[in-house]
């Protein structure tokens, strides 16, 4: 790769000669967007060797481990087709964002690719054994993830661990790469720089405003995804962010994290027959049919915690486990207010006071269940605050 000055339209250009694509120059400029120029319309004024920075001890060992799992963020530009395809090699990400190298050694790993809604329980649990392999082996983990379920594997990992000794770093991209919009950019080089902070949560680092300056630090528990193109989609969800983090400047805390420890472990493994079914008004009560042969069920009721009074009782029928979250989403459940909350908390509904979003308490649940069915010991687990889900008091 060469740094290059060059003359294109009366116009006079730096920046990084990445890749040569036919009669095609493709430039990473200054701002970190690229350009494709037709090398016949430029005059190169002058070029000299760019010589990267790998991980210590050579390309393959670096202190920060990128794990693909899929998404935009983890592809780059096929300029023939103009699509994307997957990029996930240390040399290309080295490649075409060069400021990692001024972050952190790195080096990668493909875990597979797929498009973010395809994520089941099976995938959760190979990114558990990828973390702890990484953790083994004292490595940071940056997790590349499409957008759409990224709150959910979040999740998956804070449950699975009781502990952390570094962060786990989630990061995707609401735009492709090959628009000058993208949010690829800031996002990998901000999730890198929070991964090398001293604490021990899942976060998810993305854009904190639809501006390409500034992004945020959320708690994987607390996060969703909260508009569907947006840059600064993801918000957290009654609570404040943890912070705020410019790779440049560096990171501003507006609350306390949990801190490493030495002594983490793992308890992977997510049961499959757990379901989300979303209250709404004439919902029948053939619906639950279905989910006879679940082991539980969570619930997005109306308001506080609400469903029409004539299911109640089928809920009653229900061998499985029925949780209670709000379709509001911020606010917590309230179970004692109205008549019919007061009929599900009777018939053994849990959630009652509790602000934990829909996705946490469906992934939390699905971990639960994959080790107890006991009734009361589902419970306590579910009313254990094992990953800051939950708060005794919402801030919003």
């Amino acid at each position: 790769m060469k740094k290059v000055k060059l003359r294109w339209r009366e116009k006079e250009i730096e920046g990084l000669l990445i890749a040569k694509k036919g009669e095609y120059l493709e430039i990473k400029l200054k701002s970190g967007y690229n350009i494709m120029l037709n090398e016949n319309e430029v005059e190169i004024l002058k070029e000299e060797e760019f010589k990267r920075s790998y991980a210590r001890g050579g390309e393959g060992k670096g202190e920060v481990r990128i794990i693909g799992c899929g998404g935009t963020i983890g592809s780059k530009v096929d300029y023939e087709t103009g699509g994307v395809s997957p990029q996930i090699s240390a040399s290309e990400l080295v490649a075409q964002y060069p400021e990692i190298k001024d972050i952190a050694g790195v080096e990668t790993r493909m875990l597979f690719s797929i498009l973010s809604e395809n994520m089941r329980q099976e995938h959760w649990e190979k990114i558990v054994d990828e973390v702890a392999k990484a953790f083994e082996e004292e490595k940071r983990v940056v997790l590349l993830h499409g957008t759409d379920t990224m709150h959910y594997t979040a999740s998956a990992l804070a449950f699975a661990f009781r502990g952390m000794p570094s962060p786990v770093v989630l990061t995707g991209s609401q735009r492709s790469s090959d628009r000058p919009s993208s949010d690829a950019r800031l996002n990998l080089l901000n999730a890198i720089y929070t991964s090398k902070q001293e604490f021990g949560e899942v976060a998810i680092v993305m854009h904190s405003s639809i501006n390409d300056n500034e992004g945020v630090v959320l708690r994987g528990v607390r996060a969703r995804k909260m508009h569907s193109t947006r840059r600064d989609a993801f918000k957290p969800i009654n609570e404040s962010p943890l912070a705020f983090v410019d790779f440049k400047k560096g990171i501003e805390w507006l609350s306390k994290p949990s801190k490493p420890v030495s002594d983490w472990k793992v308890e992977n493994g997510f049961s499959r027959k757990v379901a989300m079914v979303y209250i709404y008004p004439g919902i029948e009560e053939g619906v639950f049919d279905y989910y006879k042969s679940y082991d539980g069920i969570v619930l997005l009721g109306t308001g506080m915690g609400h469903t029409p009074t004539d299911i109640i009782e089928k809920i009653n029928e229900m061998k499985g486990i029925v949780v209670m979250s709000t379709q509001t989403i911020y606010g917590r459940i309230n179970l004692n207010v109205y008549s019919t909350g007061r009929l599900l908390k009777k018939a053994g509904v849990i959630g009652h006071e509790l602000d934990i979003t829909p996705e946490a308490a469906f992934v939390k649940l699905s971990w639960i269940l994959y080790r107890t069915k006991e009734r009361q010991e589902v419970k306590r687990l579910f009313y254990t605050n094992m990953a800051n889900e939950f708060s005794m008091r919402s801030v919003i």
